[in-house]
C-alpha cells in the first residue's frame, strides 16, 4: 500500500517488530548488492507516507535491554602461574572502587593480585584507597607523582612485579567486568600456543561497543590507520574467540616474560598508541594475538583523561613521531594482519 520500490520492506519489518517478532541480522553470509541505490521522487514520497502512518511510534529504539553477556566458569589452571593486575588511577575514587570490587565479584581471588598505581590522587582520597584496600590481602598501593601510561605501567612490572607472576593483565581505572574474564583469558594461553596479547569485548557506558579488537587499514594512498572493531554497534558479531591484529590495553593480558621480550611499552608516546605498538611487537616475535567476544566489560572511556584540551594534540603528535615509523620499519612482519581498503 506504500512504494513500489521503497518502503515495503518497512511495512512488512515495522509492524511485526513493534508486535515482538524478533527480526535479526546474521553475518554468515557475504552477498554482494548490486543496486546503486539512488533515492528518487518515489523514495521520497513513499517516505513522507511510512512516516505519516507510523508517526506514533517514531524514532524507534533498537537497544538491545541488555548487553550479551554470557557465563563464564571457572576452569582449574593448576600449570598456570598468578596473575598481577595493574590499575593506573587518579580521583575518580567510585570508579575505581568499582572496578576492583567487580574482580572480586566475577573472578576467583585466588588467581590474581592487584597493584593499584596511584598518579596523583588527593591526600584524602589516597587515605580512602588504604582504607578501602585494608580489607583485602590481595591488594598493594604504589605512589607516583606524575601520570604517563607507559613508563607508570613499566615501572609496576620492574619494581614491584615479581617473578612468581606469570601473567600481567593491563586494566583502566574505569573499566567493569560483566564476567569471569580472568578464565576466560587464562584459557586463551592454556588451549593455544604463542599467545602475544588476549582482549576482551568492551563496552560504552551507553552498551555500545568500544572495543572488539584493534582492526588496521592500509588504504591505495599507502594511508596507514587503526580503529576498533565494531565500535558503536549495540549487537556484536565476534563471539567467539578469533585473532586480531591487536587489543587496547584499558584491558589486555599478556605473559610477563613476553611483555619483557618486547621491551615492555616505549615510554616515548605521551597520549596513546603504545597499546598498538605492543601488539604489532608481539607478532614481529611470532605470538598471534586473541580476542574473545565472550569476554566482556564495560570501559567507562577516558574518565581522568577527557578534560585534557591537548590530549588530540598528544595523539597525532605519537602517530606521527612514534606508530607510524614503527608500522613501517615492520611492515613486512605484520602486512598479512592488515586490512586493504580502496
Amino acid at each position: 500500500t506504500i512504494g513500489k520500490f521503497h518502503f515495503y520492506d518497512h511495512l512488512f519489518c515495522l509492524p511485526n517488530y513493534l508486535d515482538g517478532v524478533k527480526i535479526g541480522v546474521t553475518s554468515s553470509f557475504e552477498i554482494t548488492h548490486q543496486s546503486v541505490g539512488q533515492p528518487n521522487q518515489e523514495f521520497f514520497e513513499s517516505k513522507e507516507k511510512f512516516i505519516s502512518k507510523y508517526k506514533n511510534s517514531l524514532p524507534l529504539e533498537l537497544k538491545p535491554p541488555t548487553i550479551y553477556t554470557p557465563l563464564i566458569k571457572d576452569v582449574s589452571f593448576k600449570k598456570l602461574g598468578k596473575i598481577a593486575i595493574i590499575i593506573p588511577t587518579k580521583g575518580n575514587l567510585e570508579m575505581l572502587f568499582n572496578c576492583i570490587d567487580s574482580f572480586f565479584d566475577k573472578c576467583d581471588k585466588n588467581l590474581f593480585d592487584i597493584f593499584i598505581a596511584d598518579t596523583g590522587s588527593s591526600d584524602e582520597e589516597k587515605e580512602k584507597i588504604k582504607i578501602k584496600i585494608n580489607n583485602f590481602t590481595n591488594i598493594k598501593l604504589v605512589e607516583y607523582d606524575y601520570y604517563n601510561f607507559a613508563k607508570i605501567n613499566n615501572n609496576v612490572v620492574k619494581n614491584h612485579i615479581t617473578n612468581d607472576y606469570e601473567f600481567l593483565l593491563f586494566c583502566n581505572n574505569d573499566i567493569k567486568i560483566l564476567n569471569n574474564v580472568i578464565s576466560g583469558m587464562l584459557s586463551v594461553f592454556k588451549n593455544n600456543a604463542n599467545v602475544g596479547t588476549v582482549g576482551c569485548r568492551l563496552h560504552f557506558g551507553d552498551n555500545t561497543i568500544q572495543h572488539a579488537g584493534i582492526i588496521a587499514f592500509l588504504s591505495k594512498e599507502k594511508a596507514f590507520q587503526v580503529t576498533h572493531d565494531e565500535i558503536f554497534s549495540f549487537y556484536p558479531k565476534k563471539i567467539k574467540l578469533e585473532k586480531v591484529f591487536g587489543n587496547t590495553a584499558a584491558l589486555l593480558m599478556i605473559r610477563k616474560k613476553t611483555f619483557e621480550k618486547c621491551g615492555m611499552f616505549n615510554e616515548k608516546y605521551i597520549g596513546c598508541f603504545e597499546d598498538v605498538e605492543l601488539n604489532i611487537k608481539c607478532t614481529t616475535i611470532g605470538l598471534s594475538n586473541y580476542y574473545d567476544g565472550n569476554l566482556v566489560a564495560y570501559h567507562y572511556e577516558s574518565q581522568t583523561r577527557k578534560n585534557d584540551t591537548e590530549y588530540l594534540n598528544k595523539i597525532n603528535f605519537d602517530y606521527k613521531n612514534f606508530l607510524l615509523p614503527c608500522f613501517v620499519n615492520n611492515f613486512n612482519k605484520i602486512k598479512t594482519q592488515l586490512l586493504y581498503v580502496e
